[in-house]
């Protein structure tokens, strides 16, 4: 199943809210694997910005300071994970 994940990027001790995306991708993993393995908090992972102006040329290593799960109804059979959005910030910070 396909799952999209959206990676904003929030500035080292900034409130929430304040974030960017850094870029987003679409990712066939099963439900279960994005919610209880994939990309965790306190995880180091290496992105590609969308933007390099914004964020460099080269790939980037970050740290996952928040992850949280889209649901959607979808009509009687429940809910579905429409998307993940992952925040990181610099990994010295």
């Amino acid at each position: 199943m396909e799952t999209n994940i959206i990676y904003k990027y929030r500035v080292p001790r900034a409130a929430p809210g304040n974030e960017t995306t850094i870029t987003t991708a679409a990712l066939d993993l099963n439900p279960n694997e994005v919610l209880t393995s994939y990309h965790m908090v306190g995880e180091t992972i290496t992105l590609q910005a969308d933007v390099p102006k914004d964020y460099g040329e080269d790939p980037k290593e970050y740290v996952v300071l928040q992850r949280a799960p889209l649901l959607t109804q979808w009509s009687e059979h429940g809910l579905t994970l429409a998307a993940l959005l992952v925040i990181v910030t610099d990994p010295d910070s």
